[in-house]
């Protein structure tokens, strides 16, 4: 029989209770993980280009192969998971390649060695991001949805928040390219705590609705990929611009890691929020605070700048991004389709944003850039409106009855 567990005092539908707490564990501990290596590919990755005089076009071109194959891979494998695929096996997969890409970069030298990471990081963690969110959002009620989405997404801001920071002060101690190293190790941790997922191929699972794409989920979808475009390449050129500034590779880590801390809190309080006061509105304000803290960018002068500007990025992506979550949970039910198909627009917009920050930056400069993801986060509003307009009207309509 199940039973019902209470999380927040509000009640979750669990089958199996055991396994379900295992199984969330293990998935924090992996996206924890991806945290971290993530900063590698994307904070440290590109000071290390710039150490071999690489341009920013390059730079941003790079960072842009994050999401390519990422998102057709997560079609791909969240319909074939839908139709039963053990989700354990694509997650271990997914570890040993990204662990192995890692080591692989650490002994290659040159242009290609940075290519084959950002390939990596691109098509593992978007796979993995998919089931995992496919897993809870089964196993979740819609009623605490956005807290528990929350809980999940603290992981990788934890992660996030360990990676800038103790990469960074290896980076100064031991030379860039030893992240790449660390990184291998960190990734072969992962690879690890997916072994241990319980379950097997009790994973498995076949979803009767594959998830259509409706108005609603494809202006989400469309928001969601603009936001994603200047979240993508605010990670490259923050700190191109900060070391253009004279701060040092550990205090770009310490910077980025106070953003990624500020998330952690807000990411829970957003879930909260986004409970009592729906997603969409919560969406709203965090992309009013990306624009705010891009236009902030570009006045950064000193650590302090650079520092509070990180906050408001950070307090912003916490909302949006939890937001978000709790909203594609509810619209998918557990079906991977549905997850692959936000998973995608993340992906789009990963490969977008940084190859049109690489052309801003290297034709108009670093500062100009932060200009034109601010405006960028303010075209996020544009279809996020018509779904808020329609929620509110419904809202209308039902107390009027």
């Amino acid at each position: 029989m199940p039973r019902i567990d209470f999380i927040y005092r509000r009640p979750i539908l669990i089958k199996e209770p055991v396994m379900w707490s295992r199984t969330f564990t293990a998935l924090f501990i992996i996206s924890l993980i991806l945290g971290i290596v993530g900063a590698a590919g994307s904070i440290f990755l590109p000071l290390l280009m710039k150490e071999e005089a690489i341009d920013y076009s390059i730079i941003g071109a790079v960072g842009a192969l994050t999401g390519i194959g990422g998102g057709i891979a997560q079609l791909i494998v969240g319909a074939a998971s839908d139709r039963g695929l053990d989700r354990k096996l694509l997650i271990v997969l997914s570890m040993l390649f990204l662990s192995l890409s890692f080591a692989a970069s650490y002994i290659a030298r040159g242009l290609p060695a940075y290519v084959l990471i950002s390939l990596a990081v691109g098509l593992c963690t978007p796979i993995v991001a998919t089931i995992s969110l496919a897993i809870i959002s089964d196993r979740t009620s819609s009623e605490v949805m956005g807290r528990v989405m929350g809980s999940y997404r603290i992981s990788r801001s934890i992660g996030w928040t360990v990676g800038n920071l103790s990469l960074g002060f290896i980076a100064d101690a031991y030379g860039s390219k030893s992240i790449l190293l660390y990184s291998s190790l960190f990734s072969s941790a992962a690879f690890l705590a997916a072994l241990n997922i319980p379950g097997g191929g009790r994973l498995k699972r076949t979803v009767e609705a594959r998830g259509k794409a409706t108005g609603e989920l494809v202006l989400f979808l469309l928001s969601l990929g603009l936001v994603t475009m200047a979240a993508s390449a605010d990670n490259y050129f923050i700190p191109l611009l900060a070391v253009d500034n004279g701060l040092s590779k550990s205090a770009v880590g310490t910077i980025t890691a106070l953003g990624s801390l500020v998330e952690i809190p807000f990411m829970l309080l957003s879930g909260v929020v986004t409970d009592r006061f729906g997603d969409k509105i919560v969406m709203l304000f965090g992309a009013v605070g990306f624009a705010l803290a891009y236009y902030r960018f570009n006045s950064a002068q000193v650590y302090l700048d650079f520092a509070l500007a990180q906050a408001l990025r950070g307090m912003s992506f916490a909302l949006f991004y939890a937001a978000s979550l709790a909203l594609i949970g509810r619209l998918s039910r557990g079906s991977a389709t549905v997850t692959g198909y936000y998973g995608l627009s993340r992906q789009v917009g990963s490969v977008v944003g940084p190859f049109l920050g690489g052309l801003v930056s290297n034709y108009l400069g670093l500062r100009e850039t932060f200009i034109a993801l601010s405006t960028m986060s303010l075209s996020a509003l544009i279809p996020m409106l018509p779904i808020y307009r329609r929620m509110s009207s419904s809202t209308s309509r039902s107390i009027q009855r």
